[in-house]
């Protein structure tokens, strides 16, 4: 059933008040106010609470998203984490419910003030199938905070906020971005690019293929430069994925780069070879352009893609 706006709400509050066991709560976006408001219909005695938000530097700096979110769901006992690739928006209750949509936690999102946003959603029941790809997800993505974790991000946020890089630019120190960014162990097709960087910088938005990209990347139309689409394809978990390999095996053909994707997909079916041969493909045409980077050695029969010699 598709809920619309207040009814995904509703539907959402109705479901936490008769939870027994566990809430798991993912957002790209979480504001501390409008978590407290949701906060109210907790049962008193549910103890295993998990709020998961993106926290991407700039979504703070941004105003997108609070730090006192953590200090929140430290006093309240609840465990906060960090993945820096979320993009979805998930609440998961007593792994028997599942609430799946467009509505961030803030206040617009769950239209929890007088006006919000027009969101859609649906609640389904979960099976075996969908807790083992959540459960996955904690594990594999999920970075927990603690007390010294946001001690350094919220340095780093203030030592920000005196800077005069522009917000687009802004990412984590990288002492920060090593402990957490967690190693991309799957992949899904959707965050997969469909586009080379060049289909992109000549925009059909009426492309299914051209928007899916514009849309993964979020890419704005008024900043469509190689720079900006740089930015966006490091940020992307396809992009650390493939670092991943590099860093394990140094330089790779593009049969191993397809066979090392075609195994990390949880899509199923899964796609066929053939199919992933074209992404792989598309994938070195964004690493063409980032030649400062990646390395791309053509012979015969394969090409060879390895680390920038003058990055090791």
């Amino acid at each position: 059933m598709i809920l619309y706006s207040r009814e995904f709400t509703d539907e959402l509050r109705s479901s936490l008040k008769a939870a027994d066991r566990r809430c798991f709560i993912a957002s790209a976006f979480v504001k501390l106010s409008a978590l407290e408001e949701l906060s109210r219909s907790f049962p008193d005695d549910i103890e295993d609470i998990s709020v998961v938000a993106r926290w991407q530097k700039r979504d703070i700096l941004a105003g997108a998203s609070d730090l006192e979110v953590y200090e929140f769901c430290r006093a309240k006992g609840w465990t906060f984490g960090i993945d820096l690739n979320l993009h979805g928006k998930l609440y998961m209750i007593d792994d028997a419910e599942l609430f799946l949509g467009s509505a961030n936690l803030t206040q617009q999102g769950l239209f929890l003030g007088a006006t919000g946003n027009n969101e859609f959603g649906t609640k389904i029941p979960i099976d075996l199938a969908d807790l083992s790809k959540v459960n996955s997800f904690i594990d594999d993505e999920v970075v927990w905070v603690d007390d010294a974790l946001f001690e350094l991000l919220r340095d780093d946020i203030a030592n920000s906020k005196n800077a005069l890089t522009p917000l687009a630019d802004t990412s984590w120190a990288l002492s920060i971005i090593e402990k957490i960014q967690k190693p991309v162990s799957y992949l899904w097709v959707n965050e997969l690019l469909f586009c080379s960087p060049s289909e992109l910088l000549h925009l059909d938005l009426n492309d299914e293929a051209v928007r899916h990209d514009y849309d993964l990347l979020s890419l704005e139309i008024d900043d469509l430069t190689e720079v900006a689409l740089a930015r966006s394809f490091r940020r992307t978990r396809l992009y650390h994925w493939l670092v991943q390999i590099l860093l394990t095996n140094q330089s790779v053909n593009f049969g191993r780069v397809s066979r090392e994707l075609h195994n990390s997909l949880l899509d199923d079916p899964t796609p066929y070879r053939r199919d992933v041969k074209k992404f792989v493909a598309t994938l070195y045409s964004w690493c063409a352009m980032l030649e400062d980077e990646f390395d791309l050695t053509p012979f015969a029969r394969t090409t060879v893609i390895s680390f920038n010699s003058s990055k090791i």
